[in-house]
């Protein structure tokens, strides 16, 4: 395989500073307070053998943060964990989480920390860090480019003290999360890196190459098949895009894209290679990515593909081969990582949506209510406008605030819509479920997902 291309920032970005501080490049606009430089710190009791530790929450403007980070860093022993979060293109997770196999030493998570520090303090879809368990530390630099720092109790004092040096002070709160919440969206996120052209390295890469340098896994269950709320899924659709080196002496290799129905990731994985070498053309190197598929976004030849399936098959391949000398094309991929993300990738035409909106009552009743609603829109306005209606119509509720909408894999549609057509021509309301609580009742837990609250880790 070829060695992996320069990665490139771009030089046309002007840093947003609001209020002073100042926010990485993948920032573009924040229409909520920045935080409040310093750091807060709360005590965690351990849960089974795992020890008590303190968790530091630490908010610098970004000219302060390179030299913050490297002192943290430093606290760390020979043998680290190496730990990356990323918004995840899989259809029924939010978060991918990749966590190394095994310790390694601490100057090779450093020698590639280095090489690519310029773009992991700056890009916003990305949190990354290192463990270790003796001593017990955790420093974590999340999307924002906030500092978590988890720390056994006696190390305390000297995590206090890098900070009194640096000149932060103990603060009530960083960020106002209660702020966020009340702007619709209240920040929009860009690319940082230079994107020419197809053979340009784009954020897929650059995770391909922190997890060779890294020997960095998935952190999921191979043998299961499960969406972020627990549920079994069973068969679903699979996208991987496999590297492949030709078993002859032909200087070269291959992007293999591959679309399979599986029960899990192990199943997919293994369906993979033998669908790779079976040809007798080509040897599997890696796989480059591997995500689960909305049946919406499989791809035109799937057209006639039946949205049930009952066995784990290889539905279509395609080799996009290059040779002796010539730069390998970039990847087909599906679409690839937005920096302004939902759960499915958009396309024009009508998709399956999924709101939780809080609601107040239009009588004199004290309480509220979660109603979640399923609807058939062509977007996130036309979703909105029928979600508004639906709720208000009944004559009993109005709408207070839109808690989370996304959009929805039609395999993930609720039993209640079992019978819905997966090809739908109009946009329409087909399910509304209210959740009431009164006065001196607790609200519900609307069981939704948070996309980018500052302030900590993704998951």
């Amino acid at each position: 395989m070829s060695s992996m291309r320069e990665f490139r920032l771009r030089d046309d970005l002007e840093r947003l500073s609001v209020d002073g501080y100042a926010l990485p490049l993948g920032v573009e606009r924040l229409d909520a307070p920045p935080p409040q430089q310093g750091w807060v710190v709360e005590f965690v009791h351990g849960e089974d053998d795992a020890p008590d530790t303190y968790s530091f929450q630490i908010t610098v403007s970004h000219e302060r943060l390179q030299p913050l980070v490297h002192t943290l860093l430093d606290l760390l022993p020979d043998d680290v964990g190496p730990v990356v979060e990323i918004g995840s293109v899989d259809a029924y997770r939010s978060i991918d989480t990749y966590l190394a196999s095994r310790p390694i030493f601490k100057d090779d998570f450093l020698s590639t920390w280095v090489e690519f520090e310029p773009i992991l303090l700056e890009e916003v879809s990305l949190g990354i860090g290192a463990t270790s368990e003796e001593p017990f530390l955790e420093v974590f630099i999340d999307p924002w480019k906030s500092i978590s720092v988890h720390c056994q109790v006696d190390m305390r004092e000297d995590i206090e003290g890098i900070l009194d040096r640096f000149g932060l002070e103990e603060v009530v709160q960083t960020w106002d999360e209660s702020a966020f919440d009340a702007v619709e969206p209240p920040y929009r996120m860009r690319e940082i890196l230079v994107i020419e052209d197809e053979h340009s390295p784009d954020l897929d890469e650059l995770l391909l190459q922190l997890r060779e340098d890294w020997g960095l896994q998935l952190d999921v269950d191979p043998h299961s098949n499960l969406d972020d709320g627990g549920r079994e899924l069973g068969f679903t659709l699979w996208h991987a895009i496999a590297m492949a080196d030709p078993l002859d002496e032909r200087i070269g290799g291959a992007y293999v894209t591959i679309w399979t129905t599986a029960r899990s990731l192990e199943e997919a994985q293994d369906l993979i290679e033998a669908a790779v070498e079976g040809s007798g053309d080509w040897l599997l190197d890696r796989l480059y990515s591997i995500e689960r598929v909305a049946f919406d976004e499989r791809p035109e030849e799937l057209a006639e593909l039946a949205p049930r399936r009952d066995r784990a098959e290889v539905h279509l391949i395609h080799v996009d081969e290059w040779g002796d000398g010539e730069p390998p094309p970039e990847p087909a991929a599906r679409g690839g990582r937005e920096v302004v993300r939902e759960r499915v990738d958009p396309e024009d035409g009508f998709g399956l949506w999924r709101a939780i909106v809080m609601v107040t009552p239009l009588d004199e009743r004290i309480g509220g209510a979660f109603v979640t609603v399923w609807t058939t829109a062509r977007s996130p306005e036309e979703a909105q406008d029928l979600i508004e209606s639906a709720v208000e119509g009944s004559g009993k509720w109005v709408l207070d605030r839109l808690h989370s909408i996304e959009r929805m894999a039609f395999d993930q549609r609720p039993k209640e819509l079992a019978k819905l057509s997966p090809r739908r021509d109009r946009a329409e309301v087909h399910l509304i479920h209210v959740d009431e609580f009164g006065e001196g009742d607790p609200p519900p837990e609307p069981g939704d997902r948070d996309w980018g609250t500052p302030g900590g880790r993704l998951s």
